[in-house]
């Protein structure tokens, strides 16, 4: 769906039974995207302005050609050595290009919700379960850095035992 961020912004996950029938309501979780929302762009500047973050996951800002031997020891890039600076800026014999790169995007996280009923004779609310799941907030018209269509949905079967 589409929201505005920041901005007023709960999502509501409803989890119902298919019976023959009516379904049922299992349980409801509210989740907010604004506070999800903040939350990455404060990781983002402060991933941006942490040094070993910067030395050990930034590429350069322009194409480079430089003598470069990657080795097992290297963890991100590194200036390779050059006499002078200007030795980088064309290509030769024994020299690689390095192109800019965008640092290696952090998995989302997966979290655990809790799944709330109400009792529509005593209001009471109760926990009926609980939801494994992760949100993952994309602007309009960028693709998602994940792809999503592994997860095709699948039949599971539930089995209860009463002692």
């Amino acid at each position: 769906f589409e929201t505005t961020l920041p901005g007023q912004a709960k999502m509501t996950v409803e989890v119902w039974h298919k019976g023959v029938l009516s379904n049922t309501l299992i349980g409801i979780t509210e989740i907010d995207l604004e506070d999800r929302w903040l939350a990455l762009k404060r990781r983002e500047l402060r991933e941006s302005s942490y040094s070993e973050y910067l030395r050990n996951c930034i590429s350069p800002e322009r194409v480079r050609f430089c003598p470069f031997q990657p080795t097992l020891e290297m963890s991100g890039w590194a200036d390779p050595p050059a006499e002078p600076e200007a030795d980088c800026s064309s290509p030769g014999v024994g020299k690689e290009p390095l192109k800019p790169s965008r640092a290696v995007s952090h998995r989302m996280p997966i979290e655990y919700r809790d799944l709330m009923r109400v009792d529509g004779e005593t209001a009471t609310e109760s926990r009926a379960g609980v939801l494994r799941l992760w949100v993952d907030i994309t602007p309009i018209g960028e693709h998602s850095p994940g792809d999503i269509e592994v997860f095709k949905p699948q039949e599971f079967q539930v089995r209860i035992i009463i002692w």
